[in-house]
């Protein structure tokens, strides 16, 4: 089970990284007339496409990885070291959760469809993948810790200015069944049940949510 709720990095505001605004990698792409106009229609649209959306932030992102990792993990700053303390703190629960990540892309969005070699978290076919996909593995870690640094620094803001509470994060009622918490805790979930609401006037044959109970 995860000891911490992560953040979708969809929500990194990638202009108050260090690595959007030093990369040349970055700069080089806000430079293309075709990606320039991606990013003009997604500006102007009348509705969020949340997919392409990811889709550019996420290839901005691996770029600024590419930077961090030729300049701050090159040098061990003490940047990179922080990146390292987070890795090490959030142990197994983010590491499982970047090695679920980093087999999406290029597999089924179900786990049950990857088979045995890859859908048992304990395989050694999948302790042979992890050692090939390790540089995939930790860019993940470093969105993640981005986000997780934006996130602080919102709840340090809220503090300052007088709110008590600060943020509080909204928690799921269970797990989603082809997600990854499911599949590094397989033995623990009946994942063969949906968590949903009994039929009503709305909606006469119920609702499921695709999540599945302990």
């Amino acid at each position: 089970m995860f000891p911490h709720t992560y953040v979708n990095y969809l929500y990194i505001d990638l202009r108050d990284v260090v690595e959007f605004r030093r990369s040349d990698y970055v700069k080089n792409l806000m430079k293309k007339p075709a990606f320039l106009r991606k990013l003009d229609r997604l500006h102007n649209a009348e509705t969020i496409d949340y997919s392409a959306v990811f889709e550019v932030k996420l290839s901005i992102l691996r770029l600024m990885y590419r930077d961090f990792c030729n300049v701050e993990v090159a040098k061990n700053t003490v940047r990179s070291r922080e990146f390292y303390k987070f890795k090490e703190s959030e142990g197994d629960s983010l590491f499982n959760l970047c090695v679920y990540e980093a087999l999406l892309e290029d597999r089924e969005p179900n786990p049950k469809m990857w088979g045995d070699g890859l859908a048992n978290i304990e395989s050694r076919d999948l302790a042979k993948w992890i050692v090939k996909h390790r540089a995939k593995i930790d860019f993940y870690a470093y969105a993640h810790w981005i986000a997780s640094v934006q996130l602080a620094n919102v709840q340090d803001k809220a503090r300052k200015y007088g709110l008590g509470v600060g943020l509080y994060l909204d928690i799921p009622v269970g797990a989603a069944s082809d997600g990854a918490e499911v599949w590094q805790n397989r033995e623990i979930f009946a994942d063969s049940v949906d968590i949903g609401t009994p039929p009503d006037t709305i909606r006469p044959k119920g609702q499921t949510w695709g999540l599945c109970p302990p």
